[in-house]
């Protein structure tokens, strides 16, 4: 003779069905990692081991660490996007608050747009089917290019007046690309 509960279990779907907890939840190291990484951090500048414009950019260049080991051990691409960009924004401080870039910020600034558009290269090698994420990528990639190149001297500005002009054969360039791919996949 069988009780209500097991009719009730023997008629539900085994989709439906409560599953028993096998063993303890498996939690996530983020915080224990960032707990301990913060706390080195913080005893080695009480020690004066380490200076506080040194911290500060290593904090960042750990958080953004810490974001990819996320993004790896959960499969979470939405965590290497800023992890990325906190792991260029602290590098880049750190070489530069240490004087191994040896320029002023009005000539570096257009390392801020590169490292977004770096950004939405390596969110693009983590899911290669997004293919829209190329698009702002290329774009700050190009145009901290651009004003690398100018803020160095390579391109003079009056170089700009003839850019301004012919930047739509760009993309007439891109859209006959993309009519020949889109041909190409239906012909026979």
């Amino acid at each position: 003779m069988s009780t209500n509960t097991e009719r009730k279990n023997e008629n539900t779907a085994p989709c439906c069905s409560k599953v028993e907890n096998s063993g303890p939840k498996r939690r996530s190291l983020f915080p224990a990692l960032f707990l301990i990484f913060i706390g080195s951090l913080f005893l080695l500048r009480s020690f004066d081991i380490i200076r506080w414009h040194d911290v500060w950019p290593i904090l960042l260049f750990g958080v953004g660490v810490l974001l990819f080991c996320s993004a790896f051990g959960k499969k979470d691409r939405g965590a290497v996007f800023p992890g990325t960009i906190l792991v260029f924004i602290g590098a880049f401080f750190y070489l530069w608050k240490n004087y191994y870039l040896p320029w002023y910020m009005d000539e570096l600034w257009p390392v801020f747009p590169l490292i977004v558009g770096l950004a939405f290269f390596v969110l693009f090698l983590f899911s290669p089917r997004e293919w829209g994420v190329l698009i702002p990528a290329a774009m700050l990639t190009f145009v901290s290019a651009i004003f690398f190149l100018n803020n160095f001297g390579t391109i003079p500005w009056s170089a700009w007046a003839l850019i301004g002009r012919t930047w739509p054969i760009v993309l007439i360039v891109i859209g006959v690309l993309i009519l020949v791919s889109h041909t190409r996949k239906r012909a026979p």
